[in-house]
């Protein structure tokens, strides 16, 4: 591996292992199927039924 570094070094380039890859790749896919976070909003009850007709119980 080492021989490769040399080799590679003058074009700017760096050897990663395959491991290296495959773990970045399980980490990326992880990651894009994280469920985004929810936001919990708490709303006034009135400000909420104001546009209901009123009904015989409370929203």
């Amino acid at each position: 591996m080492l021989k490769w570094e040399i080799e590679l070094s003058p074009f700017d380039l760096r050897y990663i292992p395959r491991n290296a890859i495959k773990g970045q790749v399980v980490i990326d896919v992880l990651a894009d199927l994280t469920l985004p976070s929810v936001e919990v909003f708490l709303v006034d009850n009135q400000e909420a039924c104001s546009g209901w007709p009123h009904l015989d119980f409370e929203c």
